[in-house]
């Protein structure tokens, strides 16, 4: 019996994972904790992509842009070409991964609190960057189901 509500309590898990992210019903989120962009950008100069100093300073102006509190950068620069890197924040984070021989970039903006302004970082970095061609993927991240229907699984009960 208790396999059987195991596996019950995965396949309601998989109903609202389905509903919520595959199906885009943020609707069913019990709780929404956070804003989360994911971005692919295209028609970006090498030079915008190719230089931490310059991915640093655009990362700090959309953290400014967007109510942001930044706590840490960390970028790396690959040889011959290409900055991956992260903006740790007190409200979550901002990602980088570039090609600049394609022009492409693809970030990710993640934030949770009522003062975060996601949006707007990214309309900052979008203008930084000059992108002729965006993409944007917005999921609210958050609670599907209450915290007080979720029945326990203890690793014993297995």
């Amino acid at each position: 019996m208790t396999m059987l509500k195991t596996v019950f309590s995965l396949l309601s898990w998989s109903y609202v994972f389905l509903q919520t992210v595959v199906f885009g019903d943020s609707e069913s989120l019990h709780r929404k904790l956070g804003r989360h962009l994911i971005i692919e950008m295209q028609g970006v100069q090498f030079d915008q992509l190719n230089s931490i100093v310059l991915m640093e300073n655009y990362f700090r102006t959309a953290c400014k842009s967007g109510n942001l509190t930044l706590l840490d950068i960390n970028m790396h620069e690959f040889q011959p070409h290409g900055v991956s890197g992260v903006a740790v924040l007190a409200e979550s984070h901002i990602s980088v991964h570039t090609w600049p021989e394609y022009g492409y970039a693809a970030l990710d903006i993640f934030t949770c609190g009522d003062t975060a302004d996601p949006e707007a970082a990214l309309t900052s970095l979008k203008d930084q960057l000059g992108s002729s061609k965006m993409k944007v993927t917005r999921l609210d991240r958050g609670l599907p189901i209450a915290p007080e229907d979720i029945q326990a699984v203890r690793s014993d009960d297995l």
